[in-house]
């Protein structure tokens, strides 16, 4: 009864936390908006101009549009935003069901979760997006100019970012199924070039596009993650 009053409370302030980071990132919809359509990458990136391509002025088709388009961006904003919280309570409550050894490595596992979901998106938002946006573009050539509705946009980057925010936790994927004695580092590691193949496939049915350009840039840090996870797996088989 008391673990199910503890889920309670720990749901109640996830929710709570959820309200106000969706609330916040509702108040500044507009700008989170521009960025997505305009991204602003950091001053030491090489060749940046390369990567950010503007998209422009966003279009809505029905008057309701509009306002789910803002609501969806800043639901996912916020979550985004509180998913550390949200994995914090996560942690509060299986914590005292884990032994001493399971708790040294559970909280930096968490950590680092959260770390690689967030370069995950960040990899989508400020170099995938971007580049895969700028590449199709070019087909139209001088006959056809892009048009792009807000709510189909606004759709497509969600998606990509999410999908490389996932898709960054291969390696703590790998970890947790070595720790339970599911994955053998030894064994995977032989089958290094069906990964790679796998990787391609993978970023070939994940990206909603069509493009080559979009796809290696989300294989190629599919096969360095494989890698991480292969060297992270090994010290925790060693760690056994």
């Amino acid at each position: 009864m008391d673990h199910l009053e503890a889920l309670r409370w720990a749901l109640i302030r996830s929710i709570i936390a959820l309200a106000i980071t969706a609330s916040v990132s509702y108040a500044f919809g507009e700008r989170i908006i521009r960025f997505i359509t305009c991204p602003t990458l950091p001053p030491f990136i090489p060749n940046a101009r390369f990567a950010a391509t503007p998209v422009g002025t966003l279009y809505f088709f029905t008057p309701q549009e509009a306002f789910w388009v803002r609501l969806k961006v800043a639901f996912v904003t916020g979550l985004i935003l509180a998913a550390p919280y949200i994995l914090g309570e996560v942690w509060a409550f299986v914590a005292p069901g884990l032994k001493r050894r399971e708790k040294l490595w559970a909280l930096p596992f968490l950590v680092f979760s959260v770390i690689m979901f967030y370069l995950g998106c960040a990899l989508a938002l400020w170099f995938a997006i971007p580049v895969g946006v700028r590449f199709l573009s070019s087909f139209g050539g001088e006959a056809m100019s892009p048009l792009f509705g807000a709510s189909g946009y606004t759709n497509f980057v969600i998606f990509m970012t999410l999908a490389f925010g996932l898709l960054f936790e291969t390696p703590m994927l790998m970890v947790a199924l070595t720790g339970m004695g599911i994955l053998d580092p030894k064994a995977l590691a032989k089958k290094r070039s069906y990964v790679i193949i796998l990787a391609f496939v993978v970023a070939a049915v994940v990206t909603p596009t069509v493009d080559f350009v979009t796809q290696i840039f989300l294989a190629v840090p599919l096969i360095l993650l494989f890698e991480l996870g292969l060297l992270l797996s090994r010290l925790v088989k060693r760690g056994k």
